[in-house]
C-alpha cells in the first residue's frame, strides 16, 4: 500500500519540528503517540479534524477527527507492513511469522490487502480507460 498524507485542516500540516519549537505542544498533542490533550490546538475536545490523503484510496481514507498524532502513528504501523510485504510471498503463512497472531493485526492486514486490491483495480480501470 502507498504511503498517505496526513493534513490538519489547519493552513499548515503535522510537523514534528512543531513540537520541538512550541512550548508544551509535544504534551498537548500526547507526546508522540499518546492521546491529545483537550485543549490541543485546532482541537474539538481532544480530536483534530484533518483528512488523509492516499494514492488510489477510496472515501474511507479521507475525512477524519484524530485523536492521536497521526506522524507517530504512521511511525508505530511499520512492521505491519513488513509483515504484509512478507506475506506475498508464495508459501508463507501469518503463523511462519507470528505463532499467535492477535486479532487486531489479523484485521490489520485485512484492510491493507482490501485497499491493495481496491487500488490496483482501479489502475487497471484508468489504464483501460486511456486507451
Amino acid at each position: 500500500m502507498r504511503a498517505g498524507v496526513w493534513l490538519a485542516r489547519s493552513p499548515r500540516a503535522w510537523s514534528c519540528n512543531d513540537c520541538d519549537q512550541v512550548a508544551g505542544l509535544r504534551t498537548r498533542r500526547g507526546d508522540c503517540g499518546g492521546r491529545f490533550t483537550n485543549d490541543v490546538p485546532h482541537g474539538l475536545n481532544g480530536r483534530v479534524p484533518g483528512y488523509r490523503i492516499a494514492p488510489d484510496s477510496d472515501e474511507e481514507f479521507s475525512e477524519v477527527m484524530w485523536d492521536r498524532c497521526p506522524v507517530a502513528l504512521s511511525s508505530s504501523y511499520g512492521y505491519v507492513y513488513q509483515i504484509y510485504g512478507a506475506l506475498q510471498v508464495d508459501g508463507i503463512t501469518l503463523r511462519d511469522i507470528i505463532s499467535q497472531p492477535t486479532t487486531g493485526l489479523i484485521d490489520a492486514l485485512a484492510v491493507i490487502e482490501r485497499s491493495s486490491r481496491l487500488a490496483h483495480r482501479r489502475e487497471i480501470e484508468r489504464h483501460a480507460e486511456s486507451g
